[in-house]
């Protein structure tokens, strides 16, 4: 593989008068620390050319939209965060990505860019979202119901069904593979249920 950027860092910042509460989905076991997001000696990911790299959060803008299930596990407060915002008061989230030239030392410095999320910028259905993050989306609703996942909703199988058979996917043999894999996985039916 030939990597295009190496030690690449994602810090997702939220602003608390938007966001009350946030979940990821994956990438659990590869945190940082808060304050180790700009020491560019600590090691981080390689990305590859033609790769992304998706992260996918789900939020709760208020007390009252926290999901109250049975099986959940209890809603943990993190440590406050010591340092100082950089989240615009507009902004739901700031997005902050921090990577290395290919060929840099471990002592060089990180390139860093960021991009903020506006509350404009949410769907309500994913059915309206581009053909990649509906893809990313329909992947991880099925891996939450794969593993069992409290907040897996098994009502989305035929959701997940249909943005898998997108015309956009066509061409796309891994994709196909991965939406047979979805039908399988939907009891071996030939239409999603």
């Amino acid at each position: 593989m030939t990597f295009i950027a190496k030690d690449m860092k994602i810090q997702v910042e939220f602003n608390p008068s938007h966001v009350y509460a946030y979940r990821l989905l994956g990438y659990e076991d590869r945190a940082i620390a808060d304050n180790d997001f700009r020491n560019d000696v600590v090691d981080a990911g390689e990305v590859g050319a033609g790769h992304r790299v998706t992260a996918l959060y789900e939020l709760a803008l208020t007390k009252e939209s926290l999901p109250d299930l049975a099986q959940a596990p209890k809603v943990e407060d993190g440590d406050a965060f010591a340092g100082t915002l950089e989240v615009e008061e507009g902004a739901l989230a700031l997005v902050k990505i921090r990577y290395k030239d290919r060929d840099a030392s471990e002592t060089d410095a990180a390139h860093e860019v960021s991009q903020a999320l506006l509350p404009a910028q949410l769907i309500s259905d994913v059915g309206h979202a581009d053909a990649d993050f509906a893809w990313a989306v329909a992947v991880a609703s099925l891996a939450e119901i794969l593993k069992g996942s409290p907040y897996a909703a098994k009502d989305a199988l035929s959701k997940i069904y249909e943005i898998a058979n997108r015309p956009a996917y066509a061409d796309d043999a891994d994709r196909k593979e991965r939406a047979e894999l979805a039908v399988l996985s939907a009891g071996g039916c030939a239409t999603p249920y």
